[in-house]
């Protein structure tokens, strides 16, 4: 799991690669030794996700596996983890430029978290995911108001120098000031400016944070 685990931190950062070398290991050593299913999953997300990131179709391809793998889960391992299949689909879906798609698909998995499935932080970046995508489609009012709610509850629970919260005021900082006016404009900049030197990556509305 720990491996797992770390395909999506090297999904999250760029390194595609990596994160996909470490998938082909946890899928061999799941195989080899008749594990559960779960962690060669989240393993082949993290691998599918990167290679949709980066735009890699014959990679997407190879890892649509994941499907398979996702049969493996019992009922509630599926209830919890449709949600990476439906991120990967939506990433790929923007990247196609096909954004209202991707909308829906996160709709869906903003909608599909089952009391305890997994925590509100998570459930808390889905909305933020949703609100970029909205974005992507021109939904810019809706998205704006979904971000401020879900930026608030951010702040309550972690202060306002939680990573999440920089990465959404970079976001809005990119925006006209004319539709983001509540919010002043130098502070999202700078907060663009912690993201980029805590992450080493500027801002953008793609990658899970």
């Amino acid at each position: 799991m720990l491996w797992a685990d770390q395909t999506l931190d090297l999904s999250a950062i760029g390194r595609t690669e990596d994160s996909q070398l470490l998938a082909e290991r946890t899928l061999v050593l799941t195989d080899e030794r008749k594990l559960p299913q779960a962690p060669a999953f989240i393993a082949c997300y993290g691998a599918l996700y990167s290679a949709a990131l980066a735009g890699q179709a014959t990679q997407m391809s190879r890892w649509s596996t994941c499907s398979e793998r996702f049969s493996g889960l019992n009922q509630a391992q599926q209830a919890g983890y449709r949600k990476f299949l439906l991120q990967a689909e939506s990433l790929a879906l923007r990247q196609q430029q096909r954004p209202q798609e991707a909308v829906a698909r996160l709709r869906e998995a903003v909608g599909s978290n089952p009391d305890g499935a997994y925590s509100s932080h998570a459930v808390q970046r889905l909305q933020a995911n949703l609100a970029f995508a909205m974005l992507d489609a021109g939904q810019v009012p809706d998205a704006i108001e979904l971000l401020t709610d879900v930026r608030a509850s951010l702040i309550q629970r972690f202060g306002p120098e939680h990573i999440s919260i920089k990465q959404i005021d970079g976001v809005l900082s990119e925006l006209p000031p004319e539709v983001r006016s509540h919010f002043d404009g130098d502070t999202l900049a700078s907060a663009a400016r912690q993201f980029e030197a805590r992450m080493g990556r500027p801002v953008d509305r793609l990658r899970l944070w």
